[in-house]
């Protein structure tokens, strides 16, 4: 049976399963089979999701999906046959219409920040969408301006935000250039900020300080956000 049709053990496993941020590991191992799996799960989802449902059409975890998608698409979508491929970018495109249509009315704080994050993805990934990329990145700019402190927290003060933030903005700059398109500076700058300050939240043993809702540090990302930091400020 898919994993789709499966009634999920608790929330944060359906969480974990429908924003398909898993799509790493079958990414990693570099196999035919991997990409096949990963391919079948995809359009699994379009087939008994991607119409409605109350938990996979959630802005924050449709945001983390696209994100997904979008960056392991050299997974789904090598060898992929043309029936596929349409299918994938229709259901893509209703995702990102959805996010849009949402974005007004989103929850206040990291939500709707992820759901910029998202849009900005989109709009420089997908082909024409050059309205979306403009509409994003100035929402993106807001949303930064508004969530990230001039000591480089969150506005939550939860230091467990810092991880989850910079692991969707450090891609997010290499995106820009990649695709040869100037980022914001306030990308460049927000990131500078937070480096140091999640730094600032470590304790002896590496964990993170736990208050404001932070809860057990996830080591693995941890590490590969403070991988970036040059400066080890």
């Amino acid at each position: 049976r898919s994993p789709f049709e499966v009634a999920p053990p608790s929330r944060e496993w359906s969480e974990a399963l429908l924003g398909f941020a898993w799509l790493r590991h079958l990414r990693s191992a570099g196999l035919t089979l991997s990409r096949k799996n990963g391919r079948a799960l995809v359009a699994d989802w379009i087939a008994l999701h991607g119409g409605s449902h109350p938990v996979s059409w959630e802005p924050s975890i449709t945001a983390r999906r696209v994100i997904s998608w979008l960056a392991h698409s050299p997974l789904i979508l090598q060898d992929a046959d043309h029936g596929f491929y349409r299918s994938y970018l229709r259901s893509l495109s209703r995702q990102v219409r959805f996010l849009r249509r949402v974005y007004p009315i989103a929850e206040e704080g990291y939500p709707r920040l992820l759901i910029a994050i998202a849009l900005t993805y989109a709009g420089l990934c997908m082909a024409g969408e050059q309205r979306l990329f403009q509409q994003s990145a100035k929402r993106l700019i807001q949303e930064l301006r508004r969530q990230v402190l001039s000591d480089g927290g969150h506005i939550s003060r939860n230091p467990g935000m810092l991880i989850e933030i910079l692991a969707d903005l450090l891609p997010l700059r290499q995106i820009f250039e990649a695709r040869n398109v100037p980022a914001p500076a306030i990308l460049s700058a927000t990131i500078d900020r937070m480096i140091p300050m999640l730094r600032f939240f470590r304790l002896g043993d590496g964990a993170l300080a736990q208050f404001n809702g932070m809860g057990a540090t996830p080591a693995d990302l941890l590490a590969a956000v403070l991988s970036h930091d040059d400066a080890h400020a």
